[in-house]
């Protein structure tokens, strides 16, 4: 399983002037680091002492999980972030030899962990498709089940109305004089109306055609 990640590390050179100074004897004008221009010095230094350890913390951090947490929980990425800032402190200073960088926010007494940020995990083209096509398996079963569940309330919502009707009272003669009354009305102004009036076991009906 080969993910790609795109990472941010904040840090700052160790404040104290007693490792300032060693800093920059041990290190930084070996590698010539003041050079900051595109792949001068300061990027060659980034690239011998931070890439190689933060690469490795990321390996060993990211095997803790499985890729479904690494591509869809955000609380993943998040423990993610903060355990790989808590070792790249120590991995990185071991590797140059010396405390010489710490966090962002530190202070002359308290050299912090590094900030460090994952973003856009991406895996592998494969398993992108494969996760699409879960999700859309995903839906078509949801969309079943919904449309099951409005079918079930539509034959519910029938039967319901059929057991009103048949618990209904059975009209009185003179209700269903009235009706008819109405009916033979209406059907009086129009010359191509038929009325017909039919019996049954639940009762007279009484249509205008």
């Amino acid at each position: 399983m080969l993910f790609t990640f795109e990472a941010t590390v904040y840090f700052k050179l160790n404040i104290k002037s007693e490792v300032i100074h060693s800093f920059m004897d041990q290190i930084c004008f070996h590698d010539d680091c003041t050079n900051l221009s595109r792949g001068g010095g300061w990027d060659r230094m980034l690239e011998q002492y931070f890439r190689p350890q933060i690469e490795q913390a990321l390996r060993l951090e990211v095997g803790k999980y499985d890729r479904e947490q690494l591509y869809r929980d955000p609380q993943t990425l998040l423990a993610l972030n903060n355990d790989t800032g808590r070792v790249l402190k120590d991995r990185i200073n071991s590797a140059v030899g010396g405390e010489y960088f710490c966090g962002p926010d530190s202070t002359n007494q308290n050299c912090t962990d590094f900030g460090f940020v994952v973003k856009n995990p991406t895996p592998p083209d494969a398993l992108v498709q494969e996760y699409a096509n879960t999700a859309a398996a995903e839906q078509r079963v949801v969309t079943a089940q919904k449309d099951a569940e409005a079918k079930a309330a539509a034959a519910k919502g029938d039967a319901d109305a059929q057991a009103v009707r048949a618990s209904a009272p059975a009209l009185t003669p003179d209700q269903i004089a009235y009706i008819r009354a109405q009916a033979e009305q209406a059907c009086a102004t129009n010359p191509n109306c038929t009325l017909v009036i039919t019996e049954s076991s639940g009762g007279v009906n009484v249509n205008v055609k």
